[in-house]
């Protein structure tokens, strides 16, 4: 090869690699562009460590909203599999305060007929958890009545309650595995 082409390919490869590395990189600025964690969006760039990067900002309502698309189907589930003939009124909320009233991460009220959960900062499994065992007191509740129903640790409704929830929740986390994420 003389010199002269010596010369001409240098330049023709270099030129063919940084528009190579251009390509490359403007790929990757598409690709950060519209990528952040699973249940996070992009808000805009900051600067992070002397790097422009996504500011990336929690779903609030998406996940809600997927909350409560999951736990509408469950309950469908659950009030079929454990054949309750009227549905309570369902409350899902991130009251700290009632958790720390009651002691406890659900409850069923029987004289208003309704379920309370806390859904704050849990594993969608463990709210379904709760979920399932409230229920299985409300089955209680038309199987003996309210005033043989009896919710205390160690109980034999206690008992049900904890066994049969859990049965409920490995037969739908089968069927639905993306509630352990």
């Amino acid at each position: 090869m003389s010199p002269g082409y010596a010369i001409l390919f240098t330049i023709l490869h270099s030129y063919s690699v940084n528009i190579y590395v251009k390509s490359f990189n403007e790929r990757l600025d598409s690709l950060s562009e519209i990528h952040c964690w699973k249940g996070y969006h992009k808000v805009g760039t900051k600067m992070k460590g002397g790097r422009r990067v996504n500011n990336c900002v929690k779903n609030e309502n998406l996940e809600e909203t997927e909350l409560t698309s999951i736990i509408d189907d469950f309950v469908v589930d659950a009030i079929e599999h454990l054949d309750i003939k009227t549905p309570p009124k369902i409350i899902l909320n991130k009251n700290k305060e009632m958790v720390l009233n009651l002691k406890s991460m659900g409850s069923y009220m029987p004289t208003e007929h309704k379920i309370w959960v806390y859904t704050g900062n849990r594993n969608t499994a463990d709210i379904i958890r709760t979920l399932a065992h409230e229920l299985v007191h409300v089955k209680q509740k038309e199987d003996v009545g309210m005033e043989n129903l009896d919710g205390t640790t160690g109980s034999e409704h206690e008992n049900e309650a904890n066994s049969i929830s859990g049965i409920l929740l490995r037969k739908y986390g089968r069927e639905h595995p993306e509630i352990y994420d």
